[in-house]
């Protein structure tokens, strides 16, 4: 026993170790690609229709390899769902993401970051991190005779690695562990099995070098006694719940129609050639995960400068779109950080509609008193909550790596849950 924990620790400190690597290279060629585009686009826009096009068209075929490409929840939610039974809770999970696979998620991810696309790294991140837990531990299980581990220990440390990764954050991976054994019926739940790993959870967070944080926000404050505010807090929570359903159902029926069409590659084409135009007319703000847009967006609000300069209807609606056909294409990439981008430009919308000359006989009614940035705050755990599939942790996880006080952990648990069950009744 002594020698197979001794080996888990080794897995652990080597997938750590390589996510921490990924992710410098993610960053890095996402930087230089953004540089590259922006030049195209200052020398001849024609230009970047054909960088984007070709880039575009090239990530896709990480549809090729097997499992390699942008579902990876749901190829996770199928590995537990093979072992969470007495009778297969040691086994090698289905699916097994082998050696090709993930050399392909790895290069196609990288593609995908140069391509213009909106997706993000921090779902390739725990998608590896699984996948290389498991390759590991079972390459090596028999080699060195190693004892048994309940493979779904392997998974959720897996799910560990790649979450503590994006948001270096111990209290909130400890509630996302629990919160999706949870919703997946885990049987380690209740089980001896826990403590093992709980103790790995922590060795994964030792061993991750702390990142520079998502989110740079001012301290927010709500005013829990104005039930006004509260009431357009509600409206706004069931609003994003529905816009969550339109996008997973869109990109959903997408990526089926497009997988299942003669005319796949021209349809890929075309989605290439209207990213291509949504970059030069909507801006780079559209391409990558975007957490920069995001402070950029509260930084303006803060300083009183109308941040719709940072969110407007183009770049918002652009992001939503860019995502769709992203994942419609099966490129391979992360909605996370993305999904708080989006869910942080529909609350500077929402709050600038609400302040409009529109709204003025309502607002005389029913005035909304809360400043833009709470408003955005919100809309980031709302949208973030059904695309993460964990309302509690979409709300905790936000206040743990911007830093605010307790006060805004009820109205975000409240926004967080209205949004989820919105989008899970409407997706039934």
């Amino acid at each position: 026993m002594i020698k197979t924990v001794i080996c888990l620790i080794i897995i652990i400190i080597v997938v750590t170790n390589f996510n921490s690597y990924y992710r410098n290279v993610y960053d890095y060629v996402f930087e230089v690609s953004k540089k590259n585009m922006e030049q195209l686009m200052n020398a001849n826009p024609i230009y970047i229709y054909i960088y984007v096009t070709c880039l575009f068209f090239l990530a896709s075929k990480c549809s090729l390899f097997e499992f390699s490409n942008g579902y990876y929840g749901s190829y996770i939610k199928n590995m537990l769902l093979s072992v969470n039974s007495l009778n297969n809770e040691n086994n090698i999970p289905t699916p097994f993401i082998k050696e090709l696979s993930i050399v392909a998620i790895i290069i196609f991810s990288l593609i995908t970051s140069v391509s213009g696309s909106g997706l993000g790294s921090e779902g390739v991140m725990i998608y590896l991190s699984v996948s290389l837990m498991i390759y590991i531990f079972f390459k090596f299980k028999k080699f060195i005779n190693l004892d048994d581990v309940n493979t779904e220990i392997l998974i959720y440390t897996g799910y560990a690695i790649g979450f503590d990764a994006t948001f270096t954050s111990l209290i909130s991976t400890l509630i996302f562990i629990f919160e999706k054994m949870i919703i997946n019926h885990s049987n380690i739940l209740y089980s001896p099995n826990i403590v093992i790993l709980l103790f790995l959870v922590v060795i994964v967070h030792i061993l991750l070098k702390n990142r520079i944080p998502i989110l740079n926000i001012k301290q927010l404050h709500f005013d829990y006694s104005n039930i006004i505010n509260l009431l357009y807090i509600v409206i706004f929570s069931i609003i994003i719940g529905v816009i969550s359903c339109i996008f997973f159902t869109s990109f959903i029926t997408l990526y089926n129609g497009v997988k299942k069409s003669k005319y796949k590659d021209f349809i890929t084409v075309i989605f290439g050639i209207l990213l291509s135009f949504m970059i030069h007319n909507f801006g780079l703000f559209i391409s990558g995960s975007s957490e920069t847009v995001i402070n950029e967006g509260f930084k303006n609000a803060h300083l009183n400068v109308d941040s719709f300069h940072t969110f407007n209807y183009k770049n918002v609606f652009g992001k939503i779109i860019n995502c769709i056909i992203s994942l419609g294409a099966g490129l391979s990439g992360g909605i996370v950080i993305p999904s708080m981008t989006i869910g942080s430009g529909l609350g500077s919308l929402y709050s600038n509609i609400l302040k409009s000359s529109y709204f003025t006989p309502i607002q005389h009614i029913l005035p909304m008193t809360m400043p833009i940035e709470n408003i955005m705050y919100i809309g980031m755990i709302a949208f973030l909550s059904p695309m993460l599939d964990a309302p509690l942790t979409s709300a905790l996880v936000i206040n743990q790596i911007s830093k605010q006080s307790f006060n805004t952990i009820p109205v975000s648990i409240i926004a967080s849950f209205i949004s989820y069950y919105t989008y899970k009744k409407l997706h039934q």
